[in-house]
């Protein structure tokens, strides 16, 4: 489970690490609007060095699939 942090009214802002494999849990899920995943300075290249990014790259896939009402935004990784 993230750390969370209460933002303005009833909002909550959680915090995952990914590459501790670190992600939302399918009950979390279901009280998310969105997801923001920061810039890193990985490299998509380095795809199959890294199975947490593999991790990462599944979990969103899946999010888009299940959960489509959930809001993603990327930053973009190499930056």
């Amino acid at each position: 489970m993230g750390q969370y942090l209460k933002g303005g009214r009833d909002e909550k802002w959680g915090f995952y690490n990914t590459y501790d494999f670190q992600l939302p849990s399918e009950h979390e899920l279901q009280s998310l609007r969105a997801l923001i995943i920061p810039g890193s300075n990985v490299r998509i290249t380095e795809l199959s060095d890294l199975p947490w990014l593999q991790a990462l790259i599944a979990f969103l896939q899946k999010v888009r699939k299940t959960h489509p009402d959930i809001k993603i935004l990327g930053i973009s990784l190499g930056s």
